[in-house]
């Protein structure tokens, strides 16, 4: 539950936007501070690392992911829905972005 809870709202965020690595880290600190229980200038004891949360439960984990990974994995999503996906979105941004000539080449499923 507290995976969930915790990283209920930098999910949405990173579902719509890319923030900068800057904003990312920031936003990590405040998820380690609130799971740690540290304010201000009281500091509790932390039992784990930071990062060690990230393994899975059965490692010793919370089966966190970090938001760096999310947000990459949020962007190639919408690469790939982009590139492959035959939408009035993709046609439009296809239109704005890529007149002349766009990095990927399209995806094709059927036959030469």
């Amino acid at each position: 539950m507290i995976k969930s809870v915790l990283m209920a709202m930098p999910t949405h965020l990173l579902a719509v936007l890319k923030p900068p690595t800057g904003v990312i880290s920031r936003i990590e600190r405040m998820l380690n501070k609130f799971f740690w229980g540290s304010s201000g200038t009281i500091k509790k004891l932390h039992w784990s690392s930071w990062h060690k949360l990230y393994f899975p439960v059965d490692e010793g984990g919370l089966g966190m992911q970090s938001l760096d990974d999310i947000s990459s994995a949020f962007s190639l999503k919408l690469w790939w829905r982009f590139r492959t996906i035959s939408s009035l979105w993709a046609h439009f941004l296809a239109e704005k972005y890529c007149k002349r000539s766009c990095q990927a080449s399209s995806y094709s499923t059927g036959s030469p």
